[in-house]
């Protein structure tokens, strides 16, 4: 290995008064030992640091640590990437000397019933409320509102809303009034305008962001993907087959187009619920969890296909033939896709969670029941089944012992909701650890958007056709 050239001066030396003369022979000895590590051990160091935010702080000790950080920026961070991720894979929850999950983000938004009623601005409420955990704070991220920093929000203009369709790791798919699409990173500041989508006129549609990251290599690819259906279609039919699919590519800059046939009759109720995004793969959970499903559509290998829910989805608690989103929440922990319920058992007066993880493998799919608890104390009074005073909100995407749910008072008034972490300990032993409280002006019906943030910044590739020009934190 060729060393990094960074030429080291030694510190020049300050007569220092008698109080200070033992604080100063620990400096000279620390000195020395410093200008005896070549770069090559020191860069080892360095690549060993937990996260992100430690590392902007070993940049700041001096120019030599900083100059090996940034200097020589694209080999450093190939290394730590690298590095760091090979640790989370050797690394599991489960081993016995587990790393410590990813710093994380809450974003929590409006929701709508259904796409259109993002067309009426009245609809859309302007509620945003934003959590950072500790670890998450760097810089001045975490200071004000997530998108807030982005510099489009700088634009003024009349009736504006921003509505995150999609997360990845650290990274939005976000709609922009007038249906002006970006993926973004909060943190970083990058964002990435989109072109307009040929399916536009299309009012029922859904939006999510399938990314494939090769950390062999030091720039992610994505896809965005719209799923939609013409109002015609479910509106004089009462239901439809024909699913609308269009597929941006970051690599070439352009939209496809293509249609295929649902495995089941839609409506317009189905496109309450969000795409999920994992692998490259979109999932899109449909129907209610008795007669439901998740459709997974491939943009890379133009593949289409029906996952069945688990069997024992529902047969224990008090779930409803309601909406997948109400009671049973669908997400990304680690790269794979966990479905999970958490509802108050009448037989029992106790809470049970369980989650399930799906294994896909040679074309074969089939749930893995990962969280089986059905005795879990919440340590809180638990109302009747209908106030229902403790729902799931999200995943940690890097923990899967670790999930969020919020709490309501009493009256289920909008003014007293809780925001919790429960972490799981053993068969039903859980730590509860209380988050935030959401502003008095926050709606019931709220959506909740899960970021976690690697070891470096996930950085957007710059379109080929049409170059974007935003501020850029390499």
């Amino acid at each position: 290995m060729k060393s990094l050239g960074y030429e080291y001066e030694r510190p020049r030396k300050f007569q220092m008064n008698n109080g200070e003369k033992q604080w100063l022979e620990i400096e000279t000895l620390s000195v020395s030992i410093m200008s005896i590590i070549s770069d090559e051990i020191l860069l080892e160091i360095l690549l060993r640091v937990s996260d992100f935010r430690r590392l902007v702080e070993c940049a700041s000790v001096c120019k030599r640590w900083y100059s090996i950080i940034f200097s020589f920026h694209d080999y450093f961070k190939h290394r730590f990437i690298h590095y760091h991720h090979q640790k989370r894979l050797n690394n599991s929850p489960t081993s016995p000397s587990p790393s410590r999950s990813l710093p994380f983000t809450l974003l929590f938004r409006n929701s709508c019933d259904v796409a259109e009623d993002l067309q009426n601005v009245s609809k859309v409420s302007s509620f945003s409320f934003d959590y950072f955990s500790e670890r998450s704070k760097i810089f001045h991220y975490g200071e004000k509102s997530a998108l807030e920093c982005m510099r489009w929000c700088d634009i003024k203009g009349g009736d504006a809303y921003d509505y995150i369709w999609s997360s990845f790791d650290d990274l939005l798919l976000v709609e922009r009034s007038l249906r002006k699409l970006y993926v973004c990173n909060p943190f970083t500041k990058q964002h990435i305008a989109i072109p307009i989508s040929p399916n536009a006129t299309h009012k029922l549609y859904r939006y999510a962001l399938g990314v494939l990251r090769d950390f062999d290599e030091p720039i992610i690819k994505y896809k965005v993907v719209k799923v939609s259906t013409k109002e015609n279609d479910v509106e004089y039919l009462e239901s439809s087959y024909l699913i609308h699919l269009a597929i941006f590519c970051s690599e070439t800059g352009q939209w496809s187009h293509s249609s295929f046939k649902s495995p089941v009759a839609l409506n317009r109720w189905h496109f309450q619920t969000n795409a999920v995004g994992n692998n490259g793969v979109v999932y899109w959970p449909y129907g209610s969890w008795t007669n439901g499903g998740i459709i997974a559509l491939n943009p890379y290998l133009e593949l289409s296909y029906l996952i069945k829910l688990p069997l024992l989805l529902g047969c224990k608690g008090c779930l409803s033939d309601c909406n997948l989103n109400s009671k049973v929440h669908v997400g990304v922990v680690r790269g794979k896709l966990r479905i999970a319920q958490f509802n108050w058992c009448k037989s029992t007066h106790l809470y049970e969670f369980m989650a399930w993880e799906l294994v896909d493998k040679d074309e074969v799919r089939s749930w893995n029941l990962v969280h089986y608890h059905d005795e879990m104390m919440m340590g809180f009074q638990c109302g009747s089944v209908n106030s229902l005073p403790f729902t799931m909100i999200a995943f940690h995407s890097d923990d899967g012992n670790v999930f969020f749910f919020q709490r309501f008072n009493d009256n289920l008034t909008s003014n007293n909701i809780e925001i919790f972490q429960c972490r799981i300990l053993g068969k039903n032993r859980i730590h509860i650890e209380f988050l935030c409280r959401l502003p008095p002006t926050s709606p019931m019906n709220t959506r909740v958007v899960s970021l976690i943030h690697p070891a470096w910044p996930t950085q957007i590739p710059y379109l080929r056709r049409h170059h974007q020009s935003s501020n850029n934190m390499e």
